[in-house]
């Protein structure tokens, strides 16, 4: 009978334990890094269980100012090889001004839901732009794109229903430059995301 109640509590903590990592690695969050990232990742954007080669290719755009051609733009393409060696291309996936970098970075927002791509990088001195891409009926479409002039954009789950949104804040650099004032929620329902709340912090 000891061993009985031993054994059972030992099941019993263990199960404990386990949901305590699945909440934990659950309501993590995952913080957009503007200033550093990769042009190449592997994730499972059909959903198959197989992860897909993503990768970035950039293109210089040039432009002339004052009778000198000169570097105006990058233009980044998203290559996206799957296991059967088909490769679905998206061009002008992001146009970044002069020479700054994209970079890549995995959305996961649930387990049921296939990861997204999303393609972020600087605008200006301290502004950062996300777009977020899903792919869908054998094409990868653009279903978000989000700003922050912080720049600071988070995925997380603020609601605690097991899905993560994206929450992007700002700041207004007239009132008070250094403190994220507006905060934007945007959440994945029905397939598309929408934003469901806008409020001052």
């Amino acid at each position: 009978m000891g061993a009985f109640v031993e054994k059972s509590t030992l099941i019993t903590l263990s199960l404990s334990f386990l949901l305590v990592i699945f909440i934990v690695s659950n309501s993590s969050s995952q913080v957009v890094e503007f200033s550093d990232g990769n042009s190449e990742l592997f994730a499972d954007i059909d959903g198959d269980g197989k992860k897909e080669n993503i990768f970035l290719e950039s293109e210089p755009q040039y432009g002339v100012y004052d009778g000198k051609r000169g570097l105006d733009a990058n233009i980044f393409t998203i290559n996206a090889v799957f296991e059967n060696g088909n490769t679905v291309v998206v061009d002008n996936a992001a146009r970044v001004d002069g020479n700054n970098p994209a970079y890549l970075v995995e959305i996961k927002i649930s387990e049921s839901i296939p990861s997204m791509i999303g393609v972020e990088n600087f605008l200006g001195a301290h502004s950062g732009i996300l777009r977020v891409y899903k792919y869908e009926d054998g094409e990868i479409i653009k279903d978000l794109e989000i700003f922050s002039n912080s720049p600071r954009i988070e995925i997380k789950d603020t609601d605690n229903d097991g899905m993560k949104e994206i929450v992007s804040y700002s700041r207004n650099y007239g009132k008070n430059p250094t403190r994220d004032q507006l905060i934007e929620i945007y959440k994945y329902e029905n397939e598309k995301w929408k934003m469901i709340e806008s409020k001052e912090i």
